[in-house]
């Protein structure tokens, strides 16, 4: 949720259009009360699921070799898939380009006060974890129990020498590289949490992970 004005009509010295609710423009140091623009998870059960998966040698593909060898300029997407933990943007907008990227970085570690980078994007999880407030407000669920993993199928922004439509629309054609091995990633990294809560159960059912 929040305000938007096409870059073509915005004041010449805003970063970008888009801006929360209840402020006088992007990156507004006034920052306002937190309702629904920002969800943080429990940090201590974030670090413990790391731990445990920090080292899970995830699958890795040519068709992943070959696309992440174009972001020349960009080391860490040339690096094989790997475990890493960090601030997660979900939208009901599919954006894409270097623009729409560096609105993610700015706005990530704007609401989380600089305590985040932007890592991952999708349009699902915000509204998952609003109804979870929810029924933690009348106590039938722990929203301290609430972890979201995610595996990247695509970049949100093109390679060098690629516009951002060109990139977004061949995507649309031809599919993701990395959505195959995303998914079973997903499940090899997170059946070793799961693993883990269910043949402790006794255990975890009396207290949080990391707490």
């Amino acid at each position: 949720l929040g305000h938007e004005i096409d870059p073509r009509e915005m004041p010449g010295d805003w970063p970008h259009g888009f801006f929360a609710r209840r402020t006088q423009g992007p990156l507004d140091p006034t920052l306002p009360d937190n309702r629904g623009e920002m969800f943080l998870t429990n940090e201590g059960l974030r670090d413990w699921a790391y731990e445990l998966t920090r080292d899970v040698q995830i699958p890795d593909s040519e068709a992943m070799a070959e696309e992440r060898a174009s972001y020349r300029n960009y080391p860490n997407a040339q690096r094989p898939p790997f475990v890493l933990k960090g601030g997660h943007m979900a939208a009901m907008t599919f954006w894409h380009g270097k623009l729409m990227n560096d609105w993610a970085n700015d706005y990530v570690a704007f609401w989380s006060e600089g305590e985040s980078n932007f890592v991952t994007s999708a349009m699902e999880e915000t509204g998952t974890f609003q109804s979870i407030t929810y029924l933690d407000n009348i106590g039938r669920v722990d929203k301290d129990r609430f972890m979201v993993l995610r595996a990247g199928s695509n970049y949100t922004m093109p390679p060098d020498g690629n516009s951002a439509a060109e990139n977004l629309l061949s995507e649309n054609k031809n599919g993701y590289s990395g959505l195959a091995v995303a998914v079973e990633s997903l499940y090899q990294v997170g059946s070793v949490v799961v693993d883990e809560l269910l043949g402790n159960w006794p255990r975890y059912a009396a207290e949080v992970p990391g707490s």
